[in-house]
């Protein structure tokens, strides 16, 4: 099920987790990158054993309500801003212009499939934190018939002193 070989993918019921990689001790926000698709589930997220917000419907198409994700195209960069605002106060970003989705190089940050939840803003200090993924989806087939899944393209742990510099604001690679 995986058509590029590059993704983290589980079926069924999942509860599993994983260490992320150490950083210096601060403040980051934790980003999930993800691609919406109707076989997936609903995730609950942990950070050290703490629930993470409420759980996640990785159904849900980027342009739900509740995401907000709008195309670019005929858009000028105040309603692209905004539009990035929106989605951020919903607790979701665009995925990365400076990824392409496939092989004809069309950034992720276009497309609709992409997406990043952003897991929360956490100190972390020195030695080892974990990451935890837990399915609490009521059905554990999709509506397909297939066994719904779990899939994580990336994660980035970025530092709040990039997400809160107003002199020089986050760009969106």
């Amino acid at each position: 099920p995986n058509y590029m070989g590059d993704e983290l993918l589980a079926l069924g019921r999942y509860d599993f987790e994983y260490r992320i990689p150490h950083v210096p001790a601060g403040a980051y926000e934790i980003r999930f990158g993800y691609s919406v698709s109707s076989e997936r589930a609903i995730t609950q997220f942990y950070y050290d054993d703490k629930v993470c917000g409420i759980p996640v419907d990785m159904t849900l198409g980027s342009t739900n309500p509740l995401i907000g994700w709008f195309p670019e195209e005929g858009l000028n960069d105040e309603q692209i801003k905004e539009n990035d605002k929106a989605m951020r106060n919903r607790g979701y970003m665009k995925g990365p212009a400076s990824c392409a989705l496939s092989k004809d190089g069309e950034s992720m940050r276009k497309s609709e499939l992409a997406l990043r939840k952003i897991i929360g803003t956490f100190n972390i200090t020195k030695g080892d934190h974990w990451l935890r993924f837990k399915n609490v989806t009521e059905n554990e087939k999709s509506a397909q018939g297939n066994w719904v899944q779990f899939n994580q393209d990336y994660l980035e742990i970025v530092p709040t002193s990039i997400i809160s510099n107003p002199a020089k604001p986050e760009d969106q690679n």
